[in-house]
Formats: structure tokens, sequence, C-alpha cells
């Protein structure tokens, strides 16, 4: 049972891979079905785990049946069927384009958005309710990594029932990984859970818990969801373990107080104390959202409305990984299953933008708008479309309406950004990229975009922080290389800069040679400018004897630019050097005899060394000459 595939493979001829996912025990490939047309995670155990148990395969298949008989429901992740490749079970799911929701845990977006938070909270109480009236007792496994959103901000749980798998691992395997974040810990392929969210019976046993243990780890995850952190810390299993069976969270922490008092109630040590079951939970969290908004929340979609959302899921993912013909087959499908669905004219328009059909995509999105206002991302993406049709002033108009409905989408400040861009307002286009990147700190073509305008508004320190910023997101980005190089250069700091240019050589960035070759040329030939530019820096952050260094050689290549021996002079009183400092000054006067400051310098000089006689006479003869 060894099998492992690559990105750009075919599996059995049919499936092609375009991402490879593996976890400290799982493995997911994230595939195209040329014979479906479909997007899958293809998701797995790694072959170490079948061959250390040998009752592993049977049991993974067990679980999958479960998790694929659960039928068609929004706010679950689909297992549409199972599949031994290889004598390897996978269990094929519907492929959720939009990643999970620990990618927004600590942001802005989330956590300044009570309504957001609560939405997404009912949508998870939704899905339970679902799955336990399908026979599913317990998850076992509820933490953000396992709550994926579809681009549209709907949630969908996933990875029912194969963490009862790892109940025949031995407790000290699930043990010696060190727990430095909550991925890690659910890698480690732990059958009680992952420890970060474990409700406190779990860690005592971990087999005979019941639903309440899924409410105490729902209330963890909420509590990350409007605070940003964990309500416990801890570096290890051990130390976890003790924080839930004995700690009290920090709900203070929780400014919302009615949601910190369902926190509470999910947190309660005693299971009998707790939320009994998702429907009871999910009463008090719609109470909330509808004292918040002023109107209930919404209830999941069923019949052909729920099969239309699913066709839009579909198409997204299938659009995700670059079929995008495909994708909007499926938008059509569901445009005639439900043509007031606006999420599917929403879809189909975003499909159109990726393939350039712009004038078709906002037509699309007139009528999304139509069926439903109130939808930021569709006037977010009309502001897209009409940028591209040439139309900025009107797509700036689409985009503040996205804004004004949802002021804490990310992306919509970042289009205006784009749109402020192309107009050459790089100041205006600064301050909405800085909007989207505290939203999102995460959002690196904001960040690149942003030094690209730092870099216009001739702010190149600006140009490097954003450059730094993005290139922890995407090292391999070889633009946010030449971008960092351009403006290092520009502040004369050739050494660095050539770096940058050569990292960028490396990843293959056609344009790098020539940046190479022109910051080889200045630091083998540079100019006097350059070397006062430097000097300059140097003497502002209080390293006088490397502006010295640097003022000398300017002067060398040009001996009379007065004004670096001017500043050569200062960096000298700096330095306590008054007759190198005097003899700065005397240079200037023998090119500008009449030059006033020149003699006063001259004398402040001379008395810093001690002459005070020969002070009094400079300083008298600028008197004479006005200064």
């Amino acid at each position: 049972m060894h099998s492992t595939w690559n990105i750009g493979d075919l599996i059995q001829n049919r499936w092609e891979v375009h991402r490879v996912l593996r976890g400290g025990m799982g493995i997911v490939y994230v595939v195209f079905d040329r014979k479906w047309h479909e997007a899958f995670a293809a998701k797995s155990f790694q072959d170490e785990v079948f061959e250390r148990n040998p009752a592993a395969k049977a049991m993974f298949e067990r679980e999958a049946m479960a998790w694929i008989n659960l039928d068609l429901h929004p706010n679950i992740a689909q297992a549409r069927f199972l599949q031994v490749i290889d004598g390897k079970p996978y269990l094929f799911l519907e492929y959720v384009a939009g990643g999970d929701l620990s990618k927004w845990i600590g942001t802005p977006f989330l956590v300044e958005d009570s309504v957001l938070s609560l939405r997404l909270a009912v949508q998870f109480c939704d899905g339970m309710r679902h799955v336990t009236s399908k026979g599913i007792k317990v998850h076992r496994d509820i933490k953000p990594q396992n709550c994926l959103l579809t681009h549209d901000g709907v949630l969908k749980i996933t990875d029912f029932g194969l963490a009862k798998i790892w109940d025949n691992s031995s407790e000290d395997s699930r043990r010696k990984h060190s727990p430095l974040s909550s991925t890690d810990l659910s890698q480690t392929g732990s059958a009680a859970g992952t420890c970060t969210h474990m409700a406190p019976e779990q860690f005592l046993d971990s087999k005979n818990v019941n639903l309440c243990a899924d409410i105490y780890s729902f209330g963890v995850m909420l509590f990350q969801m409007v605070v940003g952190t964990l309500p416990f810390v801890g570096k290890n299993f051990e130390e976890f373990a003790l924080q839930h069976l004995r700690a009290s969270p920090h709900l203070e922490a929780v400014q919302h107080k009615e949601i910190r008092q369902v926190i509470q109630k999910c947190l309660r040590k005693d299971p009998s104390t707790r939320f009994q079951n998702f429907d009871e939970l999910r009463a008090s969290l719609a109470a909330i959202y509808k004292r918040e908004t002023g109107s209930a929340p919404p209830s999941p979609a069923v019949g052909e409305e729920l099969s239309a959302y699913h066709l839009v899921n579909k198409g997204k993912s299938i659009g995700d990984l670059g079929h995008l013909e495909d994708s909007l087959g499926c938008f059509d499908e569901a445009i005639k299953l439900s043509p007031s669905l606006a999420e599917a004219w929403y879809n189909k328009a975003a499909s159109l933008i990726e393939i350039g059909r712009y004038s078709s995509a906002l037509e699309c999105l007139e009528r999304t708008t139509t069926l439903k206002p109130s939808l930021a991302f569709a006037w977010s993406a009309k502001g897209e479309a009409l940028l591209q049709l040439g139309r900025p002033l009107e797509a700036v108009q689409a985009l503040e309406k996205a804004c004004a409905l949802n002021p804490r989408e990310p992306v919509s400040w970042y289009k205006i950004g784009c749109v402020f861009a192309s107009l050459a307002k790089h100041s205006e286009a600064v301050s909405a990229y800085k909007k989207a990147v505290r939203l999102s700190p995460n959002l690196m073509e904001a960040w690149f975009n942003m030094g690209h305008s730092m870099g216009l508004l001739g702010d190149n320190n600006g140009v490097i922080c954003c450059c730094e910023n993005a290139l922890r997101i995407d090292p391999e980005f070889s633009r946010l290389w030449i971008l960092k190089g351009l403006a290092l250069r520009s502040l004369e700091r050739h050494e660095n800069a050539l770096e940058c240019f050569k990292q960028a050589g490396r990843l293959g960035d056609p344009t790098a040679a020539r940046h190479i070759a022109s910051c080889r040329e200045q630091l083998e030939h540079p100019d006097a400018e350059a070397y006062f530019r430097r000097g300059s820096e140097f003497q502002q952050e209080g390293s006088l004897a490397e502006a010295v260094r640097c003022y000398q050689m300017g002067l060398n290549i040009d001996p009379s630019n007065v004004i670096i021996w001017n500043n050569l002079g200062a960096a000298y009183l700096g330095l306590k050097q008054g007759e190198e400092a005097a003899r700065c000054f005397e240079k200037i006067i023998s090119i500008h005899p009449r030059d006033a400051d020149a003699w006063q310098n001259k004398g402040l000089a001379l008395f810093s060394a001690g002459k005070h006689s020969e002070a009094i006479l400079c300083i008298q003869e600028s008197k004479k000459l006005g200064g």
C-alpha cells in the first residue's frame, strides 16, 4: 500500500493533481476529475498509519461511509464517494475553495465584526444539528481548521468521524509531538481530538464523550473568533490538559457581553451544565443575532435552492483549479434551477472576470445587485469589472458601496486602492491599501501594490517595509525582490539591493540580470552624490565615523562639492575633532570666500579645538559678511 503523487500527476488517467496537502498523519490531494468535470479533495492517511495499524483501513472505510451517508447540507462538506487506489482508501470530498476558518482567526475582519462571527456560529450549529439528526453522536475534533469557508462566506464543517480511527494509537505516540500550534496538534493523529480545543472529559476518557464535548470545543472556537486568541495556552499536551481541567478562561477578553455569556456556558467544566445540544445553542446565538441586526439569521437552504447552492460551490471549486469554462456550466445550471439566486449570478460574473469577459460579467453583476442589493462582494466585483472596462469613476462608486455595506471586507479596500493607483492618485491608493492589510495582514497583493504606490511617492523606506511584509507571505514572488531592490538602490544601499536582485534572478525573474548589472556598475563606479546620500543616512543614524568615510570618498570624486565639505565638517564636530572640522570649512571658504556661514562654522570648530583667538576672528568675519 504505497501511493504518492505530486502536482501535475494524473491518477489512474482520471484525476489531475493540482495541490498536495500533508499533515502529520493525513494527506489530501486537490484534484480535477476529468470524467465528471468536478473538483475534489481526496483525503486519506499516510502509508505508515495503515501499516502500523492493520485495522485502520477497515475503520477508515467505515467512518468514510458514515460521512457519505450524511447527505447534502449547505453547512457540511459533502463526502461524495470512497475509492480504493493501489490498495489505499481515499475519501473524495467536495473541494471548498475558500480555505478554512483559521486564516481569519485574529484578523480585524473577524474579530471586529460580531455579526459575522454570530452568522458563522449559527451556520456551524445548523451543520451540527443536521449531523446529529443523521446519527453521528459526536465530532470530537471541532476547531477552525475543520471549518471550511466558501468564497461566499458559507461555513462547512469537515472531518467527521475520521479522528476516531486514532483510538487504537498509543497515548505516548500522540503526545510525543511538540504542540506549537493547533494545526500541529491536530496532525499528530490524537484520538481525543486537538488538545487546544478538547473538553476536560476528553482528556480523561476520549472514547466515551457525548455532544457536550463538541459544545465545549465550539466554545473555544467561538472565543477565538471574537478575541483572536485561545482561551487557554500551553506548550504541550499536559499543560493544555491542566488548563482545560482546572483553569478558568479569561472571559473578560470577550467584549460582547451576550456572546461572553454563551462562551461561558459552553466552557463549563461540568458537561451537564453546558448547552445540551446545538438546537439550544443555536437559539441563544440567533436571539443575539436578531438583537444585533433586527432580523433572524438565515435558515439553511433546502430543495432546489440547496441543489443550486451546491452547483455554485462546485463551479467555484472547479474555477479555483483553472477550469473556468466548466465552472460557467455549473453556474448556468444553478441559475436554471433557481433564477433568483443572486450568488449564482455573482459567481458566474466572477468566472467571466477571470477569463476577461468584463461586459458579460457586468451584465451578471447588474442582475446580482438587483436581486440582492446588500451583497457587498457583488458590488466589489462590479467595481473590478468597471475598472477593466475603463470606467474608473464608476468603479470607485461601486467599490465605495461595497465598503459601506461591509467596511471590514479587505478585498474591496484593496480594489479601491487599485482604482486610485490607475488614476495616479497614489496617496489615496496607499490609504486604501492600508485599510486592506489592517483587516487582512496576509493580503500579499495589497502589500505589493502599496509598496509600488509608495515608491512612486518617493517613500523608499515605506516600499521596503511593504515588501518585507509581503515576502513573509510569499518569499517566492520575484517581483517583490525587484521592488525592494529598487527602493534599496534609491537609498544608495547598493550591496543590499544587489542581494535582492540576485534573489529575484534565482527565482527566474527576466529583469533581474539588468538590475544586477546596473547595481554592480553603481557599486564599482559610484558618483559623489551617491556617497553624499549614503553619508547623510549614516549621519542621521549617528554613525558618524561611517558618514566621514562616505563623505571622504565622495570628495575624492568631486573635491569642490561644498555641500559634502559642509556635512563632513559637521560630522567631525560631532566626533569632537574640531581641527579637522575647521579644515573642512576652510576648504569651503577657499571656494566661496564670502560665505558667512562657512566663516561662522569655522569659528565654532576652532572654538571646539581650543583655539579661541582664531575662533573670534572667524566669527567677526562672519558678522562683517552678514552672518
